[in-house]
């Protein structure tokens, strides 16, 4: 994100739809700042596979360019 726009980061606290995650049920995860909405859809398949995918939108007037990273620790 740019620099001056918040991303999330390892202390965000992020607001789910209160779903247990199972193979049936994704959970979604959201939080916002600033115009912005990020979105987490965490799946799991029968295998007990991950598949997280994120995405973000842009309510500000303002053009961002976002680049993916991620860390698994």
């Amino acid at each position: 994100a740019e620099a001056h726009i918040a991303a999330p980061d390892a202390n965000t606290i992020w607001q789910s739809g209160g779903r247990s995650l199972s193979p049936e049920h994704p959970v979604k995860l959201e939080w916002q700042s600033g115009g912005l909405r990020y979105e987490k859809t965490i799946s799991m398949d029968e295998h007990y596979m991950f598949t997280v995918e994120l995405t973000v939108s842009n309510a500000t007037n303002e053009a961002l360019t976002f680049y993916p990273y991620g860390l698994i620790n």
